[in-house]
């Protein structure tokens, strides 16, 4: 019941989805929680349905109050505008629209930045339009790694049992900080265990090579196994981009060519030589994009340059960002949050040989840079809705230049997903 709803990215979320989870007499539980209306004290009416321009304190208090209890616990929905039974557990009855509900959904965004703490990392606010300007307003998070959340206003912390919100205990408070510091260090050891098998293929030569890792943030449910499926076909796609307007691909130089299965998972991979491209996806949701370039590659545009293109490194960071939000598709969690590293070094790490550098427009020698420091190991950052790919894309870029000791504007980076 309601799958369809549940499956879809918050963006996507239409009219009819919500009429089918009114349909089916959908419950509330620990994934979605339905509020009629905005509420206010004693039963009177909430100043937006009155038709002012103000969302009261107590109504934006009891509404944030469920999303950070969703926060605390598995992530779920929080949807106003649907009325409900009064069984046990109460179940979507009718759709009940609010008045101005896009720009209602912009003040939820702004409030909940300025009242939560710590800020919920991922809180999406979405209006549903019912008719003219009346609609549902929709809000999502996914479990936090920040967690445990509290509003600002009261300094309560909520957490998600079962079709109920609750306020924490202390002692609940003091686990789930341990909790979530435990889950903390065990994404950081996956980042290190991927870093030291990338390293382990790069060491069979001399090379350049990049990795972009993804790890979900969230145990996602397991999609079974991915080798041989359709939808898990080889990986071919370029990707063009406009650089502050200018054109340019964004490709990793070669082509997977092959599959096979792994432990939990499926390897696509392209050699030739020296080179080599590898695509690694497994079924709890860990995502890798490795490759490594000779120092003697055909691809060299000097004599034995130890060399990596921007355009081959962003291609990779676009090419994991599209194979994880396929995964976590297949997995029925279009929403889920991931982590997404970016390393660039040499091997081994010993090599004399500098690494040159080519920025998104080498061309004759311009925009060609030598890049030191190395690995150079770039800060972690939150992968959300693919609305936020190319502002991933962008930060990158924007990291790696900054490495490089470019003083330039960061450009505006738009990926042709």
């Amino acid at each position: 019941m309601g799958i369809s709803f549940f499956e879809k990215p918050v963006r996507e979320i239409q009219l009819r989805d919500i009429e089918q989870l009114v349909g089916e007499g959908y419950p509330e539980g620990y994934e979605v929680e339905f509020k009629q209306t905005l509420p206010d004290k004693q039963g009177k009416v909430a100043p937006w349905l009155a038709g002012k321009n103000e969302v009261s304190d107590y109504a934006r208090d009891e509404i944030l109050a469920e999303a950070v209890a969703f926060a605390n616990a598995q992530g779920g929905f929080v949807i106003v505008g649907i009325a409900e039974t009064k069984e046990k557990p109460p179940r979507a009855s009718s759709i009940v629209p609010l008045p101005r509900v896009g720009e209602l959904a912009r003040r939820f965004e702004d409030q909940a930045r300025a009242c939560i703490d710590p800020p919920l990392p991922r809180l999406e606010v979405h209006p549903v339009i019912t008719s003219g300007d009346k609609g549902i307003l929709v809000l999502h998070c996914n479990a936090s790694r920040s967690a445990p959340h509290r509003l600002n206003s009261t300094g309560a912390a909520f957490v998600r049992r079962g079709s109920s919100t609750v306020r924490m205990t202390m002692r609940d408070i003091q686990e789930m900080t341990l909790n979530v510091a435990r889950g903390f260090e065990e994404i950081m050891k996956t980042f290190s265990r991927r870093r030291s098998v990338f390293a382990e293929w790069c060491n069979e030569i001399e090379c350049a090579g990049f990795r972009v890792t993804g790890v979900p943030l969230e145990k996602l449910p397991d999609p079974g196994r991915l080798f041989g499926r359709a939808d898990f076909g080889l990986m071919t796609k370029d990707f063009d981009a406009t650089f502050n307007g200018r054109k340019m691909k964004l490709q990793t130089p070669l082509l997977a060519t092959d599959e096979r299965p792994i432990v939990r998972g499926i390897r696509q991979s392209s050699h030739s030589a020296a080179e080599g491209l590898i695509y690694d996806q497994f079924q709890d949701g860990l995502v890798d994009v490795w490759f490594r370039n000779p120092v003697k590659s055909p691809r060299a545009q000097w004599s034995d340059e130890l060399g990596l293109f921007h355009s081959w490194v962003l291609g990779g960071v676009a090419s994991a960002l599209t194979l994880l939000d396929r995964l976590r598709k297949s997995a029925g969690a279009p929403n889920a949050e991931y982590a997404l590293k970016v390393e660039i070094a040499k091997f081994p790490s010993t090599l004399e040989s500098d690494l040159t550098y080519h920025g998104p427009f080498s061309n004759s020698g311009m925009d060609r840079h030598v890049l030191r420091g190395l690995p150079l190991v770039l800060p972690h950052l939150p992968v959300g809705s693919p609305d936020d790919f190319d502002q991933v894309i962008s930060l990158i870029d924007t990291d790696i230049y900054d490495a490089l000791g470019i003083r330039r504007q960061a450009p505006a980076i738009q990926v042709h997903w």
